[in-house]
């Protein structure tokens, strides 16, 4: 593939092997996204047109009046058959224009009349909320906001260094027509609904092996749930239990999210300490990061037995 946008005449690289030249192609399907010459998504999009129809002529089927499917399950087989495929590279080939675009609203509107049972006159925005779906352009927006974020996570790598520290973002500001990369489209995007960055905690992966890690013991004794325990139960039968572990250095870690806002802390017995994280925490966060606090501490005491 030469992938160039250059108009007028440009002919193609002389590429050899084996002393025979390789011809270039003007389309070829890599990971089921059809890219052309141009990077323009227009047969990709047709493409994946083409499909969706077929998989809605199935649907057409089960929407009959007697036997046929109810809205529910009609929704689903619309998520499974049709939303999935559209979604699917969304991210990428969101670069295109917006009138090739605007194709593939034509299926998704069709494909939630048929699973809602809505007349042909019915209005798209209304027939959307009735459904609980969103429009493409918000789907494309939503997938390409959370694949920046999760991005994040490997910040060594070369998609990385691709996507994220876009460098170039004034051309594409003085240049409007141009089509946009992903970062600079994920960035406005961002922007324009004003959803703080953040920092997102990078994945580090560990130099031993699964195999090589030693084992961890849990006390299965307490760990019954709380919902079908009582308080009453459950401090007595901690208490208990802590006789057999008098001789380890004492460790609690809780984490908590209120409309005041979120945070974790970890107790021993000569100190405490709690930190303070930012709203868009989940509360299983707040409970991560108090047992990675808990054991960085523990690392640093000079006692080898520690009860959690």
């Amino acid at each position: 593939m030469h992938f160039c946008r250059i108009r007028g005449i440009h002919p193609d690289p002389d590429l050899y092997i084996c002393w025979k030249r390789i011809s270039c192609r003007d389309e070829t399907l890599f990971l089921g996204i059809l890219f052309d010459s141009k990077l323009t998504w227009v047969p990709h999009v047709k493409n994946l047109k083409v499909k969706c129809i077929q998989s809605l002529n199935l649907i057409r089927i089960l929407t009959h009046t007697f036997w046929g499917a109810d809205r529910k399950h009609l929704l689903m087989l619309y998520k499974a058959l049709i939303a999935s495929k559209v979604a699917y590279g969304c991210e990428i080939y969101s670069s295109a224009t917006k009138t090739t675009l605007a194709l593939l609203d034509s299926v998704h509107n069709a494909g939630i009349r048929l699973a809602s049972g809505a007349f042909k006159s019915s209005p798209i925005s209304s027939l959307l909320v009735d459904a609980c779906e969103m429009p493409l352009e918000l789907h494309r927006q939503s997938s390409l906001v959370r694949y920046w974020f999760r991005l994040q996570r490997l910040p060594k790598s070369l998609t990385y260094e691709t996507v994220i520290n876009l460098k170039c973002t004034s051309f594409y500001d003085n240049h409007p027509r141009y089509p946009k990369p992903l970062g600079y489209r994920a960035l406005r995007t961002l922007e324009d609904y004003e959803i703080p960055k953040g920092k997102i905690l990078p994945v580090e992966y560990s130099k031993v092996p699964p195999w090589n890690l030693p084992s961890v013991d849990f006390c299965k004794c307490i760990l019954n749930s709380k919902r079908e325990t009582s308080k009453e139960i459950m401090r007595v039968t901690f208490l208990e239990h802590i006789e057999c572990h008098k001789d380890s250095v004492f460790v609690f870690t809780d984490g908590s999210k209120s409309s005041a806002g979120n945070g974790f802390g970890i107790c021993f017995p000569n100190f405490n300490r709690s930190i303070r994280l930012p709203n868009q925490a989940f509360i299983f966060t707040a409970e991560c990061y108090a047992i990675l606090m808990a054991v960085k501490e523990i690392f640093r005491l000079p006692h080898e037995d520690c009860y959690f």
